[in-house]
């Protein structure tokens, strides 16, 4: 059966753990599913960034960030 992982979960999840200033974590979902959990991770990390720096990401540091801190795997292909 398919779990999906809710709105307030991942607002739960990730304000106890991004919230907290780590601009350098890593985030990974061992079931990823639709990705909504990475999809908000993502724009979290970038808004962190941008606060820290006073200025909007290029595409080569929001890439960067899609590369090296966001992880997700799922058994089901699609």
């Amino acid at each position: 059966s398919v779990h999906i992982t809710g709105p307030a979960l991942v607002e739960l999840a990730l304000s106890l753990v991004l919230d907290k200033g780590t601009e350098q974590a890593l985030i990974c979902d061992p079931a990823c599913g639709s990705g909504a959990f990475l999809l908000e991770s993502l724009k979290r990390l970038i808004r962190m960034k941008q606060m820290q720096l006073g200025r909007r990401l290029t595409i080569a540091e929001v890439s960067a960030t899609l590369k090296t801190q966001i992880f997700g795997m799922d058994i089901d292909r699609e």
